[in-house]
Formats: C-alpha cells, structure tokens, sequence
C-alpha cells in the first residue's frame, strides 16, 4: 500500500506543476472572446448579455461552441447565468469565464460546460461562485490560484470534470453546500492554501473526494463523502481538522457503532497519520433555512433521505400561535430510520413531541443541547411526514394526530400521482 501512496502523490506533484505552468497559455484572450471591459461596456456588443447599470450582466441566452467564454476585467459586478449555458466547442486551453486580478465579482446561475477549463480565478479575491452548474470540462470546474483570497464557492452542482474544486496558493476562502460528483481524479483538491472552510458538501463516485497537500488550519466538517476510490487524503505537513470538536463528517464506507444513539459514531474515522475524524456521523448531513421573519438554520444526520423542512403557523392556542416543523422523510421498507435534528429554541422551545406515521412519542434530548439550541434524537420506521411541535398538553393530542393523519393521505396521494 505504500508504494500505491507514493505513486499517487507523485502523480499529483505532477499534476498541479503543470496546471501552474499552463496558466499564461490560457490567459491571452483569443478573438471571438466575449468581455465585460473595465469601463463596463461589453464586447462585442452583439454578445447576449445585457446590463442596466454596469453592475448586473444578464445573460439573454445560451453562448455555445465558443472558444473562450467570458473574460471579465471589470470588478464589483454581478454575472447571472439566469440558468442559460456558456458552452465550449471542448478546445485545448480553452476557458468558460476568467478573472485576473479582480475582485468582488458574483458568478451565479450559469451551465458553464464543454471548456478545457471551467472558472479561472487568478489573483482575484472577495469572490463568489454561486448556484451554478459546471460540468463536463476537461480539467477544472473551478479554480482559484495566485493568491486569490476571501472568495466563496457555495451551492454549486460540479459534475463530470477531471478535478472538481482546485485551490492552488489560495487562502482563507470557503467551499459550502456544493454538489461535487463523478470526477476522475478528485472532486476537491487543496494545494498550499491554508485557512479553508469545507462544510456541508456533498461528494460522492470521485476517485479522490478530497485531497489536501501542504495546507494548513483548514478545517473540513459536515460534508458528506459517499463512495469515492479514496475518501480522503492528507500531505502529512500542515494541519486539518476533521471535525468540529463534537461533529464531524459523514464517511459512507465507515463501520463504526453508535452505543449511545446520539448520531456520532464511538471510534475515530482515520484518514491518515495524525489526520482523523474524531466524531464522524453515522448518518448524512442536511441542513435547511427555515423563514420565520428571520432566517434560521435547522440541521439534521440521518441515514433515510429528506425530501423537504419547512415550517407551519396554523397551530393557535390559548390565543398564542404555535410554530411547527416538519419534514418528509423516506426509508427504505424493513429499515429503522434515526435522525438527530438540532432546532433553535427561539423557533421552538422544549419539551418536544413527534408524529409519524407510525404515533406519537417524546424524543430524546441530547446532552449537548444549550440555551439556544435543543439537540434531539428519535428513531422511527415509516416513510412520510414527521411533524416536531412544543408538548403540548394531552387534550390537543388528538387533534394533532389527526393533523398527522391528514398530512399522511396527502403525502400517499401524492407519492400515487407521481407514480401514475
């Protein structure tokens, strides 16, 4: 096994020597190359981008089988893909949007496709990449180098690409709520850059899922790795953190026990020397953003699925309105279903009961629960709606097991519709 580690990290010395040495080939415009000039104007101006005020470029339609797509030199600007598609003709060299020396540039809901390179940040900070699809390009999704500091990649869907997400000489950046799959050599690679925020990423079917070299004081946490080759890989010098201190993340491949039943397993998932999750979870990681005047974030582990989290105010009582959460859970038939869901008490505060499908019981609330936030744990074996509200007293049990009741003909309803 040690020489298959040697192999390999030799490959990948290799591999990010020459994605650096191939960075000023890339980075001279080519004709036909679409820009958003300095001065905000755009060429050419038959492009199907419009904008306004100089601040928010719309793209009007797809852009296909360009060479390059976008070059941007104008910064403090917003790029809205409205869900059109910057697609390349599969060129060497070639690349789907670029920044060089910019800052505070928002890339959002675009298809960014069929380039050599997908998003190329250098030396560009205060950056954010968000809700974009980038897919199927032959090297990168999504690049930040050259001390490109303070950007954002979050809620992504990166699928297809030899690397996902590549940071290279790059820090203090974060890389949330991304959708990073079926990448051939690693869905996230971090390369000399330190203080790096990796939380709540879904990574799954990549040869590597995460491979971090010569970084340090990056801290990975509340991610979901799922069937990759190798599920992570540490350079020895420099140092992460696996976990938070009490949560970590979600390992699909680990065999551990939770004795305890409180969502995180009993033995450390190790990585590599001196690299361990010392609190991997023994379910995947959701979280969800509940309205409620303001926004509040309501995380779950769980081993079924959860189709949706929202919150309802149709419960009165005594004058007072009552909020209540519910999800819809799914779980394969004969299993029995776990979730841990961690609920700001200013949305509701203890004690707790929930309905399912299967009645009503009082959940347990974990140890780790504070002033701000209850910690609760239950276990059930029916698929559909899972209601969470304050205990209430024994007369309204009743009414809400028949709230419960009709939730469940409307969840089966539907499940009969979409399968008709």
């Amino acid at each position: 096994m040690k020489w298959k580690s040697v192999v390999l990290l030799f490959s990948l010395m290799i591999l990010v020597t020459s994605l650096s040495s191939a960075h000023e080939a890339y980075t001279v415009r080519e004709s036909g190359t679409i820009v958003i000039r300095s001065d905000g104007s755009i060429y050419p101006p038959t492009a199907p981008i419009s904008t306004v005020d100089n601040v928010t470029y719309t793209l009007a339609g797809s852009i296909t089988n360009v060479f390059e797509g976008l070059d941007v030199e104008r910064s403090n600007i917003v790029i809205d893909g409205s869900g059109f598609a910057l697609e390349g003709s599969g060129a060497d060299n070639s690349v789907g949007i670029i920044l060089y020396k910019i800052g505070n540039v928002t890339i959002q809901n675009t298809c960014i496709k069929n380039f050599e390179y997908g998003i190329d940040i250098e030396n560009s900070s205060n950056n954010n990449i968000n809700g974009n699809n980038i897919t199927d390009n032959l090297t990168w999704g999504i690049l930040l180098s050259d001390l490109s500091y303070n950007n954002s990649i979050s809620e992504n869907t990166i699928t297809n690409n030899y690397i996902g997400i590549l940071l290279s000489g790059s820090s203090n950046s974060s890389i949330s709520g991304n959708r990073v799959t079926n990448h051939n050599f690693a869905g996230i690679l971090i390369e000399l850059s330190d203080n790096i925020s990796i939380d709540g990423n879904n990574v799954a079917d990549n040869f590597f899922g995460i491979w971090i070299g010569k970084s340090s004081i990056n801290t990975v946490c509340h991610n979901n790795f799922i069937n990759n080759t190798l599920q992570a890989q540490k350079y020895p010098l420099g140092q992460t953190f696996w976990d938070n201190g009490f949560e970590g993340n979600y390992w699909s491949d680990y065999n551990g026990t939770d004795v305890n039943h409180d969502g995180i397993g009993d033995t450390s998932y190790v990585i590599g020397a001196k690299n361990a999750d010392n609190y991997p979870l023994m379910g995947t990681f959701y979280e969800f953003t509940v309205p409620d005047g303001m926004l509040y974030n309501i995380a779950t582990v769980s081993n079924f699925t959860i189709l949706d989290l929202y919150s309802l105010h149709e419960l009165r009582i005594d004058g007072s309105w009552y909020l209540v959460l519910e999800f819809t859970a799914v779980i394969p038939k004969g299993t029995v279903g776990f979730c841990r869901i961690d609920i700001p008490r200013v949305l509701i505060d203890g004690p707790y009961h929930v309905f399912t499908l299967g009645g009503n019981f009082t959940p347990t609330e974990l140890p780790i629960s504070n002033s701000s936030h209850a910690f609760l744990y239950f276990t059930f074996n029916h698929s559909g709606p899972v209601i969470i509200v304050p205990e209430f007293p024994s007369f309204l049990i009743l009414p809400l097991f028949f709230i419960a009741t009709l939730l469940a003909v409307t969840f089966y309803k539907r499940r009969q519709t979409k399968t008709t």
